[in-house]
């Protein structure tokens, strides 16, 4: 099976919170962006399996521990919250799924 691109997941996790993918890969740090900004460098990582230094370079030239302070953070808001973890097991199914590949995530529900 083929990983979804850093651009398949930006679509899903658009279609999940609607933020827009130059907000996604901005530097605005409010939590409306910044939390789903995190959920893609997650993902991206997860299911992706890019590396730190290449998720921070996708995500506007930041630095890799923001990637790795990024992906600590889901991680243990997974663990913490069954909303959470069912949110990114979804969004990993959608991605996994080559339909959503081909149409950049669409499938996504959004709350």
């Amino acid at each position: 099976m083929t990983r979804p691109t850093p651009d398949d997941i930006l679509a899903c996790v658009n279609g999940h919170f609607g933020v827009e993918r130059g907000e996604l890969i901005g530097r605005r740090r409010e939590r409306y962006y910044s939390h789903p900004r995190q959920v893609a460098m997650y993902l991206c990582r997860e299911v992706a399996g890019m590396s730190y230094p290449a998720i921070a370079a996708f995500f506007d030239g930041r630095d890799h521990t923001t990637v790795i302070y990024a992906v600590r953070c889901v991680a243990e808001s997974r663990i913490k919250a069954k909303a959470v973890d069912e949110l990114l097991t979804h969004m990993t199914e959608s991605l996994q799924q080559p339909a959503a590949q081909s149409l950049g995530g669409v499938g996504s529900r959004r709350g």
